[in-house]
């Protein structure tokens, strides 16, 4: 397909707009402005949403449900959220304890007797939402480097494997991203309900809020958009499915992103949690399944926000939800877009929401960059970039976060071209340095092999 034609094509956007919207009629059209230089580099496809007060006042949508650009997704495509499932299995446990059938303040050993993890009575629930348990993360997995956990195991094998890890400080006096913490808590879950994890996201959220577009991917039975990463020779190659057993818990949950609204707004608002439960989930002191942030818009306004992300291969998520004014934007790509491009772009959007003028991404780096991965053309548009100096803050942001990702899907090379240019702006950061060799002796060791 024509370069042309294809960029005509990821131009196409689905807009609703909710009755007696406060914004202009062409509020939405400014926001789809506001995104075209992401979407003109190939950044951005997916689904974007932004909703005042529960009410969706403009949904977009940009490009295809595969790599093949065939079938242009929709308002009711479904992707895997990631990490962004895990304020929602958040509210279920917070929901189970409203219940009373379960207490997060109780430790793992009391809902699952048969975990022999020698930490299991001293760690509880609430540690583990919490991220303070200190488990490590997946990765620590021994045999995960080697591509042991690729295919399913038996639970009690994969509980074994855990209890067996340790602690990396005593629960509850640090702080660890763990998404061994949320596999456990899945695992409570199935134990004291006696029903799938599926079927409680159903009973006691997904129903109740009328999210039908959203479930387990571990297991299910529907069509998701396909993730997309950049292969070696530069086009977009389509992501195996992941086995979802680690993660099923912490990062398995599929939906779109008025499914993601609807949830948004019945924590933030309304009753669906009570008083305590919001109390628990958004505390300063240890949040369950959120951030609790300052925003800095581009003209200078702050806003504090709830926000939280997601990304697996080929897949990427975002929710920020402005608190005070009840301001929600959601993005979901299959682009896999990293952390930073993601936080820009919902800067951008909320900051021209809030009357700022829409800035101009056009000229970016990271996002020429991009599009010279997909066109064959990442050489020469390196050495044209490398031209000029890289001064501005955005710009070394965007790009580390472009080379970061380019280590990530294996483009090694190109991932040591970009971290040298950046050594050259930043001769004194350490990560940057320890980046380029650590890169250079896998990539030594993927000639050899």
């Amino acid at each position: 397909m024509k370069l042309s034609i294809l960029i005509t094509l990821l131009l196409i956007s689905t807009i609703s707009y909710a009755k007696n919207s406060p914004l202009k009629a062409d509020t939405c059209d400014t926001l789809n402005n506001v995104v075209k230089p992401y979407v003109d580099s190939h950044m951005l496809q997916g689904q974007l949403l932004l909703a005042k007060d529960g009410e969706v006042l403009c949904q977009s949508v940009k490009g295809f449900t595969d790599h093949q650009q065939h079938q242009p997704i929709a308002t009711d495509s479904q992707f895997p959220i990631a990490s962004l499932s895990k304020p929602m299995m958040a509210t279920l446990l917070l929901k189970l304890e409203e219940k009373k059938i379960l207490k997060l303040s109780l430790p793992i050993a009391h809902y699952l007797p048969s975990f022999t993890a020698p930490w299991a009575n001293k760690v509880s629930l609430h540690h583990l939402l919490a991220n303070r348990s200190g488990l490590p993360n997946h990765f620590m997995l021994p045999g995960w480097k080697q591509g042991q956990f690729q295919s399913s195991l038996p639970d009690s094998e994969l509980l074994d494997i855990v209890a067996k890890m340790a602690l990396s400080f005593e629960a509850g006096t640090d702080y660890q991203y763990s998404n061994l913490g949320w596999l456990l808590l899945g695992h409570v879950i199935e134990t004291v309900t006696q029903k799938s994890l599926n079927a409680n996201l159903q009973q006691h959220l997904f129903t109740p809020l009328n999210m039908e577009d959203s479930g387990l991917v571990y297991g299910a039975n529907t069509t998701l958009v396909t993730g997309l990463r950049w292969g070696v020779d530069g086009h977009w190659n389509p992501q195996k499915p992941l086995n979802m057993q680690v993660f099923n818990a912490g990062a398995g949950i599929f939906s779109t992103a008025l499914d993601i609204s609807k949830f948004t707004a019945a924590i933030h608002q309304g009753s669906f949690i009570n008083n305590a439960s919001s109390q628990k989930m958004f505390s300063t002191d240890a949040p369950y399944g959120w951030r609790l942030e300052t925003l800095e818009l581009n003209n200078g306004i702050e806003k504090q926000v709830h926000s939280y992300d997601g990304q697996l291969e080929g897949y990427s998520s975002l929710v920020v939800h402005l608190v005070e004014d009840n301001v929600t934007f959601i993005l979901l790509t299959n682009t896999g877009m990293g952390i930073r491009h993601k936080n820009t772009l919902a800067t951008d959007v909320l900051s021209v929401f809030y009357g700022a003028d829409i800035p101009d991404r056009s000229k970016a780096k990271s996002l020429a960059l991009h599009k010279g991965i997909l066109n064959g053309e990442w050489t020469d548009t390196l050495v044209h970039l490398m031209q000029q100096p890289v001064d501005n803050m955005v710009d070394i942001a965007l790009l580390y976060d472009l080379a970061q990702q380019l280590e990530w899907s294996g483009n090694l090379d190109k991932a040591i071209d970009l971290f040298k240019w950046l050594s050259v702006s930043l001769p004194d950061n350490v990560a940057i340095a320890e980046h380029i060799e650590r890169l250079r002796l896998r990539s030594s060791s993927h000639t050899s092999s």
